[in-house]
C-alpha cells in the first residue's frame, strides 16, 4: 500500500523464555544498554534517559519523525532446538501503546521478531524493516489493515487476525505470544486494558517454524518499526 504514517515507536520487552532455559529479562532498558552491548540497535533505534526503547526517531520537541525505522534486538542469541534436537517452544510478553493523530489513518505498525544472527534492516513502511529476509519470522501489529499478523520471510502473512487498533487508540497494550511445539501451535494474546477488551488467536502452524526458521540453530530476537506521514506514537510501560 501507498498509504504513509508517521510514527513514534518506544517498546518493552519485559519477558521471554525458550524452552531451552535460555532467558532474558528486562524490567527497563539503559542508556547504556547499546554500549555495553546488552541491546543491538540498529537504525533510528535509541534509548530514552527514562529507559524506554525508541523503535523510531523523534525531534528535540517530541515530534515523530518522516519514514523512519529501526530495530532493536537482545545480543545474546536464543537457542531454536532443544538439548535433543527439538524444535524449542518460547514465550514471550510485552506492553505498548499506539497514538495516532488521526485514529482511522495510521500505519505501519511494529512487530516482535526472530532474525538470522547478523541480520541487517531491510525495506521500510509496509516492510516493517525486516522483509525480504530468508529464515525471519514476525507477530506483526499492524495498524494499517487492523490485523495481528504471522508473516514468514515476507509482509505478506501466512496467518492473521482482525485487531481494532483504530478503536483503541491510545490504549496500554498487553501482549503474550507463546509457540507450543509439541502442539505446533502459535497463540497471540493482546488485551487494552482500559477498555479490557481481549484478542485471542491460536494459529495451528504444522510447518512454520519447522521450514522457515530451525534452518539456523540460533536467532535473535526483538521488535522492528517503521513510521511514514501519518502521526501515530507507539511507546511501552510496565506491564
Amino acid at each position: 500500500p501507498n498509504l504513509l504514517s508517521r510514527a513514534l515507536f518506544l517498546l518493552l520487552l519485559t519477558h521471554a523464555i525458550s524452552a531451552t532455559d535460555t532467558y532474558f529479562n528486562f524490567d527497563f532498558f539503559k542508556q547504556n544498554d547499546a554500549d555495553t552491548n546488552r541491546l543491538i540497535l540498529q537504525r533510528d533505534a535509541t534509548i530514552s534517559s527514562g529507559g524506554r526503547l525508541r523503535l523510531t526517531g523523534v525531534g528535540s520537541n517530541e515530534d515523530p519523525w518522516v519514514d523512519s525505522m529501526g530495530r532493536a534486538f537482545y545480543s545474546d542469541p536464543i537457542q531454536i532446538r532443544d538439548s535433543t534436537g527439538n524444535l524449542a517452544s518460547f514465550h514471550t510478553n510485552f506492553t505498548f501503546i499506539i497514538r495516532a493523530n488521526n485514529a482511522g489513518h495510521s500505519a505501519y505498525g511494529l512487530a516482535f521478531s526472530l532474525v538470522p544472527v547478523g541480520s541487517q534492516p531491510k525495506r521500510k513502511r509496509e516492510y516493517l524493516g525486516l522483509f525480504p529476509d530468508a529464515h525471519t519470522v514476525a507477530v506483526a501489529f499492524n495498524t494499517l489493515n487492523n490485523s495481528i499478523d504471522i508473516d514468514v520471510n515476507s509482509n505478506s502473512p501466512s496467518h492473521t487476525g482482525f485487531c481494532d487498533f483504530n478503536k483503541h487508540n491510545g490504549e496500554k497494550t498487553d501482549v503474550q505470544i507463546t509457540y507450543e511445539s509439541p502442539k505446533k501451535n502459535l497463540r497471540v494474546v493482546l488485551h487494552f486494558t482500559k477498555s479490557n477488551v481481549q484478542y485471542e488467536y491460536d494459529f495451528n502452524a504444522p510447518l512454520y517454524l519447522e521450514n522457515d526458521v530451525d534452518r539456523s540453530v540460533k536467532r535473535w530476537v526483538g521488535f522492528s518499526a517503521t513510521s511514514g506521514l501519518k502521526e501515530e506514537t507507539t511507546e511501552t510501560h510496565a506491564p
